[in-house]
């Protein structure tokens, strides 16, 4: 019987290092926009013991998703190797050098400091921020699993368009804490006077540095 260290080689052989991934679907609290092919329209996936729907696939991950009513293992990536269960993960800590060399492995270790996901919300989400280093590093608490804060990079699918078609990133140079704060204890309309909008297309996405603020709309 093969080590999962064996099987990993195997597939990477077999493979020539590009791998099939199984997808990989999250649950969040907003309603999805009916494009992942999960539904005939928005909102199909609704669960309701959990009142979640399922909104995002992951691409690569090596992240669990933090959620009410946890699944174990939920957002990591597995590989598709039939009669096999094994994470990107613990593929990568298993043959780190085998997959990004010695330089990314020496630094990153059996995780990537990019989360790439394909977005399908039906409407905007709550403004947030993405947590940095420093801040997975103080409430490690809220962050099993993590060692660093993660930056993301959004891809807008070739489907029909939401309701809005921009997306708020960062904040208008000069806008103070206090502003802010006023901001977000008032009504959520009131950031539009705090962070930049952007139109975004099909086709199109961005990456999305740790520690800024964020109000994904979907197209």
């Amino acid at each position: 019987m093969l080590t999962l260290g064996k099987v990993v080689d195997r597939v990477l052989d077999q493979t020539k290092g590009i791998l099939k991934l199984k997808p990989t679907y999250i649950r969040r609290f907003y309603k999805d926009g009916g494009r992942l092919g999960l539904g005939k329209k928005p909102g199909d996936t609704f669960k309701p013991s959990v009142k979640m729907w399922v909104p995002e696939r992951w691409i690569a991950s090596t992240v669990t998703a933090t959620n009410p009513h946890p699944i174990r293992g939920e957002g990591l990536s597995f590989l598709d190797v039939p009669g096999e269960e094994i994470s990107l993960k613990l593929a990568l800590g298993l043959r780190p050098e085998a997959f990004v060399g010695p330089k990314l492995a020496a630094r990153y270790g059996a995780q990537f400091p990019v989360l790439n996901k394909v977005f399908d919300p039906y409407d905007p989400i709550v403004f947030h921020f993405h947590a940095r280093d420093e801040d997975v590093q103080g409430f490690l608490q809220y962050f099993s699993g993590h060692t660093m804060g993660k930056d993301e990079a959004y891809y807008f699918l070739p489907r029909p368009k939401g309701r809005v078609a921009y997306t708020h990133v960062g904040l208008y140079p000069g806008v103070t804490a206090q502003e802010l704060q006023r901001a977000i204890e008032r009504v959520a309309t009131m950031l539009l006077s705090c962070h930049l909008s952007l139109r975004k297309g099909s086709k199109r996405g961005f990456t999305f540095r740790r520690g800024s603020p964020i109000g994904p709309e979907p197209l």
